[in-house]
């Protein structure tokens, strides 16, 4: 299916007006990055050049015109960003020995730190793919010195425990203002808020703490899979 709203996307290219053209092929453009994981990375990377193509072949067939051109610009530019994340991922995945989707589809997306915190806003917290096999956790931690990032392998049977901390920062109530209009807000996570909770997953192994965040639905479900694959 997803294969297939691509497919349609570079057809309407041929049949439709430049306004057409663009509302739709757009709006499949960006269903299709909505389904990217079900994809191959090499397709998602072949995605952009099959936009290219159409438009050259159009051109030549006398069928260019600066609206066509905009819309298949818009598309490249919707597929490109999209497949920024899939990268980072397909990435990740060969780094530890994988190239397919299946597994590219199972990696997820948290934000990482070494040893335990007390508040998300008290220290800086990284970008980590994280992947469970069926006897490892694989996790990529960022170096910020370098810019380089490394691999973090974590055996199931090294886990001694897997636990949720909450935290409560309590603020003072900050209710919007006309200004916030006009002046970018220092912290929207105030805005109504007079207190903050925020859910961190603290795997333990008899040598380090790792702690991951992400929202409370995902990490709560994230950690949920963790314990059924360690236990």
């Amino acid at each position: 299916m997803t294969y297939l709203i691509l497919l349609i996307a570079l057809v309407t290219r041929f049949f439709l007006s430049p306004l057409f053209y663009f509302l739709i092929a757009v709006g499949l453009c960006i269903l299709f990055i909505v389904y990217r994981r079900n994809v191959s990375y090499n397709m998602l990377k072949l995605a952009p050049v099959l936009f290219v193509a159409a438009e050259t072949i159009a051109i030549f067939m006398g069928m260019g015109s600066g609206g066509y051109i905009f819309g298949t610009v818009v598309c490249i530019i919707t597929l490109l960003l999209g497949m920024g994340e899939e990268r980072k991922k397909q990435l990740f995945i060969e780094e530890i020995g994988y190239n397919d989707r299946e597994t590219r589809k199972n990696v997820r997306t948290l934000q990482y730190t070494f040893g335990e915190v007390k508040y998300v806003e008290k220290v800086k917290m990284s970008e980590s793919q994280v992947l469970l096999t069926d006897e490892i956790m694989y996790f990529s931690v960022n170096i910020p010195k370098n810019k380089d990032r490394v691999i973090i392998e974590v055996p199931y049977v090294d886990i001694r425990d897997i636990y949720i901390k909450e935290t409560v920062t309590t603020n003072k109530l900050y209710l919007p203002r006309m200004r916030d209009l006009f002046i970018p807000i220092r912290n929207v996570r105030n805005i109504g808020k007079p207190e903050i909770r925020d859910y961190f997953m603290i795997v333990k192994t008899s040598d380090n703490l790792y702690t991951f965040y992400e929202e409370a639905a995902v990490i709560l479900k994230f950690q949920e899979k963790l314990q059924e694959l360690a236990s």
